[in-house]
């Protein structure tokens, strides 16, 4: 015989709690939207030097590193850099055709 939760209640079974919640899928995007506002803060927090209260970028960062796609105007990270160099645009002159 399986015994299962009442709605919005919880059992234990061999030692296992097992919960039936109402409303699982509201649950889960409050807790995934926590979850990523708490990493995003912990990875900004990083780049702030608390003692000057200013951006402080570490460039040599593991995380830095792996995140960061442009620097001073190029292109950084390996997976995002242009195999070939960027060919020269050319513009025709004024009063030509």
């Amino acid at each position: 015989m399986s015994r299962a939760p009442s709605p919005a209640k919880s059992l234990r079974v061999d030692g296992k709690k097992i919960v039936g919640h109402l409303n699982v899928a509201g649950r889960i995007a409050a807790t995934a939207s926590q979850l990523y506002a708490k990493n995003l803060y912990a990875f900004v927090e990083t780049l702030i030097d608390k003692a000057a209260k200013s951006v402080a970028v570490n460039w040599d960062d593991e995380l830095v590193k792996a995140t960061v796609l442009t620097r001073d105007g190029a292109v950084v990270h390996p997976a995002f850099k242009p195999k070939d160099e960027p060919k020269p645009i050319l513009v025709a002159e004024q009063g030509t055709n």
